[in-house]
């Protein structure tokens, strides 16, 4: 292992809805972050109306990003990975955006494509699940990712624009909007054993069906559960008013406005997708980017 290899490995995530900063101690692969911290910037909850990025959330995550690059400093951070996902890629001054982080902060970011974020994803999952068979899916602000994983690899990927902040956005016509993208998934991605369900909005909801049934998990990744109450409670919490969700879960205000959308995705995707189990992964996208990097594939 080379010096470079030696030292803490830190990697920024700038998504729609957040920008977290994760880093990873030696020797990595195995180990759980020793740092994980995100903050809520919203930077794509504007898109699908104006375009272009929310401008208090460029101001959010600019401030979140200087903040990160201080952290970094502080724990002798020697090799960043910056990557950007949805809102960047789809947003007309995402680009925009980047050069200014760039002139202002020196970070280069890289925008992954969504059949990338899919592949690495399915990584991270891989790195937890060696034997994982089925389907990952990865939920963020502005897209879901689908991987197919069999024999320890991730084969095929779909990334579409149904993340929770476009969910929220269409309103009345959300199920609808939905339906017409899980309509098209392709039959590789159904009737399989396992759906690896990676995200925190999807985690919290998993928490809320354990909270519901009063058997206390001692930790959530890996939690298994069927597929068919998970349908009929995704159903009840996509209806439930956001007061009566932090009221009941105990979950914060902005992480409640976000679940009913997250539920009606699950409600609606499970019937399609058709897998046996439900499995949460707390590994995923920045797990799978390390193992990328650690193998020179980045």
């Amino acid at each position: 292992m080379s010096a470079s290899y030696q030292s803490p490995i830190a990697i920024i995530d700038i998504g729609s809805n957040s920008v977290r900063l994760v880093v990873f101690e030696p020797p990595y692969i195995g180990e759980r972050p020793s740092f994980n911290e995100k903050v809520q910037c919203g930077l794509g909850q504007d898109i699908d109306a104006t375009g272009r990025l929310s401008i208090d959330g460029k101001r959010k995550a600019l401030h979140t990003i200087r903040g990160f690059l201080a952290l970094c400093e502080a724990m002798d951070v020697t090799r960043m990975i910056a990557i950007a996902t949805a809102a960047l890629r789809d947003a007309q001054d995402g680009q925009d955006f980047i050069t200014e982080v760039k002139a202002l902060l020196g970070l280069e970011i890289t925008i992954i494509s969504g059949e990338d974020e899919a592949r690495y994803a399915g990584l991270g999952v891989l790195g937890s699940f060696p034997e994982a068979c089925g389907v990952a899916g990865d939920l963020g602000g502005g897209s879901l990712e689908l991987v197919t994983l069999s024999g320890g690899a991730a084969h095929e990927v779909i990334s579409m624009p149904i993340g929770v902040l476009r969910i929220l956005g269409k309103g009345a016509d959300a199920p609808a909007y939905i339906d017409r993208y899980l309509e098209a998934i392709p039959a590789a991605y159904r009737h399989k054993s396992d759906f690896y369900i990676i995200g925190g909005t999807w985690r919290a909801i998993t928490y809320a069906y354990v909270m519901e049934r009063q058997k206390p998990v001692a930790r959530i990744h890996g939690y298994r559960l069927k597929t068919a109450p998970m349908i009929e409670f995704a159903e009840k919490l996509a209806a439930m008013p956001v007061p009566e969700i932090v009221k009941r879960y105990h979950f914060e205000q902005r992480r409640a406005e976000l679940l009913p959308a997250a539920a009606l995705l699950m409600h609606h995707i499970l019937p399609v997708l058709k897998p046996k189990n439900i499995v949460v992964s707390t590994g995923g996208l920045r797990d799978g980017l390390l193992q990328a990097h650690l193998q020179g594939l980045l």
